[in-house]
């Protein structure tokens, strides 16, 4: 009985760690894209560029800008642009572009505040994970030692006679 109790014990336990194991790689692979995104929303400048390749088969849309006197050159899913019109436009056209000012080569079409909410919101729900998963392990493995420690001995008392 003792055995099946430690064996369960030992799954929970392993449960717990890989939920918030699964929690905090899905945070941190999430967390970066956020923050450009963050940043580029409130932080970011505009610039005047223009497209390079509006090829359908390819996996982004390339465009340059100019920064300074600096080009810089970017590009973007194509998953990015629902609801412009990228499709009427031709390489040369006009672009706009958001870029970061202490890092100009980090650009990006504008980003929607709806899309950046979305992503606090999947960042909240890891991060609730993670607490989750570190919760549950720690009342299951305070749980498990108590079910498991012996239980404290109490020496016979003896009663000295005299």
């Amino acid at each position: 009985m003792n055995v099946d109790r430690r064996s369960r014990s030992v799954w929970l336990q392993a449960g717990c760690l890989g939920l918030a194991f699964l929690a905090t790689v899905a945070f941190l692979s999430c967390l970066p894209k956020f923050l450009d995104d963050y940043r580029l929303l409130h932080y970011g400048r505009l610039a005047d560029g223009r497209y390079l390749n509006l090829d359908e088969n390819e996996p982004c849309v390339a465009y340059e800008y100019k920064v300074e006197d600096k080009t810089y050159r970017g590009c973007t899913p194509w998953a990015n642009q629902d609801g412009s019109d990228i499709y009427t436009y031709r390489p040369g056209d006009h672009a706009r572009v958001w870029y970061l000012a202490e890092r100009p080569w980090i650009s990006a079409s504008p980003p929607s505040e709806e899309a950046v909410r979305q992503q606090e919101a999947w960042l909240a729900f890891c991060l609730f994970g993670v607490l989750l998963g570190l919760s549950l392990l720690y009342v299951v493995r305070r749980r498990s030692l108590e079910l498991l420690s012996p239980a404290p001995s109490t020496p016979p008392s003896s009663t000295a006679r005299t």
